[in-house]
């Protein structure tokens, strides 16, 4: 997992040329503006989820973890709370991984909490689980997904 400034993840394209595609799209793009919806940065390489809905509360937010993506998740309004785990700590599977989807969740708790507001992002790699949504009031969510590649796993995207 990293936090850091929404300006910055053009940086990371080192591990992943996704952010490069990414932090092109926000630079020419207006967050707030954006309709909700799936937005295409990459075809299904890079691509940003968009959506206008208040969070769930740290009690029903679930932990979750993908395999095929990277998360990039800031908030255009408002803020979110997103617990954290290790994918290693996570003992509780609550269903089977499900591919199509990319989704697994987990029954555990996060560990910790991490405010997104602002600039501020967090990027969530396929070993971080997370509980999105975890804040009360209405947000403004983007989530752009990364295909994970070679830098990462040996795999080309």
């Amino acid at each position: 997992m990293i936090i850091d400034d929404i300006k910055n993840i053009g940086r990371y394209g080192g591990q992943n040329d996704g952010f490069r595609k990414a932090a092109d799209f926000l630079s020419r793009t207006d967050g707030a503006a954006l309709e909700d919806g799936c937005h295409e940065i990459d075809g299904g390489r890079v691509f940003a989820l968009v959506s206008s809905k208040p969070g769930l509360g740290r009690d029903k937010a679930r932990l979750e973890a993908h395999r095929q993506y990277i998360d990039v998740q800031f908030c255009a309004s408002g803020h979110d709370e997103i617990g954290i785990r290790p994918l290693s700590a996570c003992t509780m599977a609550k269903k089977k991984y499900d591919a199509k989807k990319d989704v697994m969740f987990f029954a555990d708790s996060p560990l910790e909490w991490v405010t997104v507001e602002g600039s501020t992002c967090v990027i969530l790699f396929p070993q971080d689980a997370h509980a999105p949504s975890g804040s009360h009031g209405p947000m403004k969510k983007i989530v752009i997904k990364l295909k994970v590649t070679d830098a990462f796993t040996g795999n080309k995207a």
